[in-house]
C-alpha cells in the first residue's frame, strides 16, 4: 500500500505544484505589465496565498502554498464523507426511517426506467431531507 499511496500523492502534488507555478508566473507577468489589479474580478484562494507576505515582506514557499491548498481541497471531501457516513450509520440504526427514505426514492423513480436521481429530485423528498438536514444538527461533520 505504501508505494501506491506515495504514487497517488505524487500525482496530486505534481498537479498542485504545476498550478502554483503557472499562476505565480501569470501574476508576475501581470505585475511587470502593470496590471496586478484584476479590476473587480474574483480573487481566488491561490492568488491570496501567492500574494501573502509576513511583516518582513517574505511570501510563502511553493511547498507551504501546496500544503494550504491540499488542506483546503481535502478538508471539504473529508467533511462530506463524514456527514454521509454518519447519516448512513443512523439510517442503519433506525430501519423504520430507512424504509421511509427508500419508499420515497422508489416512488420518485417508479416510472422512469432508471435508478438515477438528479439534484431536482432531492427537493421533492420530505423524509430524506428531514434525515439528511437533521443529521447535521446533532452530529459533527468533522471527526
Amino acid at each position: 500500500m505504501g508505494r501506491k499511496y506515495n504514487s497517488h500523492c505524487k500525482i496530486v502534488h505534481d498537479h498542485a505544484d504545476a498550478a502554483i507555478r503557472e499562476r505565480r508566473a501569470q501574476l508576475q507577468r501581470m505585475e511587470k505589465g502593470g496590471s496586478v489589479d484584476r479590476k473587480g474580478k474574483y480573487v481566488d484562494f491561490l492568488d491570496l496565498l501567492l500574494k501573502a507576505t509576513d511583516e518582513d515582506g517574505h511570501g510563502l514557499t511553493d511547498l507551504e502554498i501546496r500544503q494550504e491548498v491540499d488542506n483546503f481541497m481535502f478538508a471539504g471531501h473529508d467533511t462530506t464523507t463524514s456527514a454521509i457516513s454518519w447519516c448512513l450509520y443512523d439510517l442503519g440504526r433506525h430501519p423504520d426511517y430507512q424504509q421511509q427514505c427508500r419508499q420515497e426514492i422508489d416512488d420518485l423513480l417508479k416510472d422512469r426506467g432508471t435508478d438515477h436521481l438528479n439534484w431536482d429530485d432531492l427537493k421533492k423528498t420530505a423524509i430524506y431531507n428531514i434525515v439528511h438536514k437533521g443529521k447535521s444538527s446533532y452530529t459533527p461533520t468533522c471527526t
